[in-house]
């Protein structure tokens, strides 16, 4: 286990964002079985590195669409791409590649960014673009991936328009395809619209078209995960499958000037001992949200950037029902994180947005559907 935490030290020393950027305050309080400390290390070091991970999920769900009727909408972060949609669309992240120690090459852009609809997509490989035929009649999808062409060609920056020109084939199968460039990246957008999808639905994916904004394109996107070459084949090929593999994500927020995003990642690995799905807590990488622990109704981890507490994260277990911080005598509710029906799991995230909280002191407290405390921890 010691020569796993030095490499990841040494390697962390090498990557290129600041490490006293987010300061990692709190160790979890009881060590866990080995696999999950070895892969808490893993993680750990990609918040240095900037990278992002998925995870082993070849699940095929039920196909059946979400009507877009409710006014509700999310902003969510995919790949560094931001996009705005309907509450009840499900929003998938595709893997990214890991490149090896020594190994040239800038900053790594995925040939796939998102995949977004108005039915449940899954997170099987096969089912999702570029075999996207499995749609059905009544369902809109958006797929984001890089643009296909080749200089000197170059498609105008964006934004762009999303024109309805003729159905032609694809990246990903038949559809309306738009092609834009950001800085230097190319980018190239396939819309479909099954033959029984509502108005109302048609128009929610123009609008998430027209919302797409690029801001933490390089921050979550453009670094690739280097995977240090001392070690063994086992940690690896890990590595590799948790950074390559597809998630849904559920929630995102900027705060203490980072993007943080919430997601899924069904636990193939078996990561953590039949746990069930684990949520992901996304900053260009910080890691797994692990369930509680044995004793435990609720963990907590606080990030700080240069001094200031701006967002505490953690999970808690199913019979808490609310989580609150009480600072400088006022009380502040946690945004409260649910598993999506399609990977249910044992346990429930959340996090406080503190960046306009004057922090003085204060504790976390979890509570029951009674009201009736269950834990307190300290929130320094």
């Amino acid at each position: 286990m010691s020569n796993y935490r030095q490499t990841l030290q040494r390697v962390a020393e090498r990557t290129r964002l600041d490490p006293d950027a987010f300061v990692h305050l709190e160790r979890r309080r009881h060590l866990r079985h080995r696999n999950r400390r070895i892969v808490s290390a893993v993680v750990a070091l990609a918040v240095a590195a900037g990278g992002t991970w998925g995870a082993l999920a070849l699940v095929n769900v039920g196909r059946q669409t979400r009507p877009s009727n409710a006014p509700r909408l999310r902003t969510a972060t995919a790949n560094g791409v931001t996009v705005t949609f309907p509450s009840d669309w499900t929003l998938v992240e595709f893997g990214k590649g890991v490149r090896d120690e020594g190994s040239h090459g800038g900053p790594f852009f995925p040939f796939r960014y998102l995949q977004l609809g108005n039915y449940q997509l899954g997170l099987n490989s096969l089912l999702l673009c570029p075999s996207a035929d499995s749609m059905p009649s009544n369902g809109v999808l958006l797929y984001i991936g890089s643009w296909p062409g080749t200089r000197p060609a170059k498609p105008s920056p964006w934004p762009v328009p999303p024109e309805q020109g003729p159905v032609e084939s694809g990246a990903c199968g038949r559809g309306h395809y738009v092609d834009w460039s950001v800085g230097s990246v190319g980018f190239q957008a396939m819309l479909a619209f099954g033959p029984e999808a509502s108005r109302a639905d048609r128009e929610a994916l123009l609008a998430a078209f027209r919302s797409l904004d690029f801001t933490w394109l390089e921050a979550q996107s453009g670094i690739s995960f280097v995977i240090p070459s001392s070690w063994d084949a086992e940690a690896r090929r890990t590595t590799a499958e948790l950074f390559g593999t597809h998630k849904e994500v559920l929630a995102s927020v900027t705060t203490g000037g980072r993007r943080f995003t919430f997601s899924v990642m069904p636990d193939a690995l078996d990561l953590f001992k039949g746990e069930g799905p684990t949520l992901v807590l996304e900053n260009g990488d910080i890691g797994p949200l692990q369930p509680p622990g044995p004793g435990e109704s609720m963990i907590a981890t606080r990030y700080s950037n240069a001094g200031r507490l701006h967002i505490v994260a953690g999970s808690v277990t199913k019979d808490v029902a609310s989580v609150d911080v009480v600072t400088g005598g006022r009380t502040y509710p946690a945004t409260l994180v649910d598993f999506p029906p399609a990977f249910p799991g044992a346990y429930r995230g959340y996090f406080f947005n503190l960046d306009n909280v004057k922090v003085d002191g204060g504790q976390i407290v979890a509570r029951d559907a009674q009201g009736h405390v269950v834990q307190r921890l300290p929130l320094f």
